[in-house]
């Protein structure tokens, strides 16, 4: 039986709606860009009064939109698009197998967010949530050295590579470190651990 007086607590409910809000809005911005980003590099590109129009190449077709993205023979465009930065190297197994497991838990957050915020242990998931942080900054910088640098004619100096962040994952820092700045060593652990820049 739930223990409703706890959630009396307006501090412990607003920190629970916001870390469930802040996990699903990088859950959101990252498959956003995942997706937008295959997209915008395997399609044909057109501009028609001022507006970007994207054509279906037979390429995207076949290594996105028809892919067969799991034993059951299922389709599905963002898993597709993940699995194809797997394919490129810009990430890993292991990544691809995080990114799954962030998108049940973003799920669950979604479709169940006040049974979320009246049961579960937020913090469970907090490793999840930075591994998620890390993960996006980690797409974002491989794309650009693996993809438009290479298009662009960039030569990658090891100053550059030591600066590249994407204006999202800049910001979303910002956040992040003025929400949990405060929350003592585990987090900060999870921000060494994970390669996630902070402030204390």
């Amino acid at each position: 039986m739930i223990d409703y007086k706890k959630y009396l607590d307006k501090d412990l409910v607003q920190d629970r709606f916001t870390f469930i809000s802040f996990f699903i809005a990088i859950y959101e911005r990252m498959t956003d860009y995942v997706e937008s980003q295959v997209k915008s590099l395997l399609c044909d590109i057109s501009i028609d009064n001022g507006e970007i129009i994207y054509k279906e190449s037979k390429r995207y077709k076949d290594e996105i939109k028809n892919r067969i993205i799991d034993e059951q023979g299922n389709k599905n465009k963002l898993k597709a698009s993940f699995h194809w930065l797997l394919d490129t190297n810009i990430i890993s197994k292991q990544d691809y197998d995080d990114f799954l497991e962030m998108k049940k838990i973003r799920n669950e957050y979604a479709h169940e967010l006040i049974e979320k915020v009246l049961e579960d242990d937020i913090e469970k998931n907090a490793e999840l949530f930075v591994k998620m942080i890390a993960l996006y900054k980690k797409i974002t910088r491989n794309w650009f050295i693996e993809v438009e640098a290479s298009i662009q004619g960039i030569d990658l100096t090891d100053a550059i590579l030591d600066e590249i962040q994407s204006a999202d994952c800049f910001l979303f820092q910002i956040i992040f470190d003025v929400l949990y700045r405060d929350k003592g060593k585990e987090y900060i652990d999870l921000f060494d651990k994970y390669g996630v820049k902070h402030e204390v």
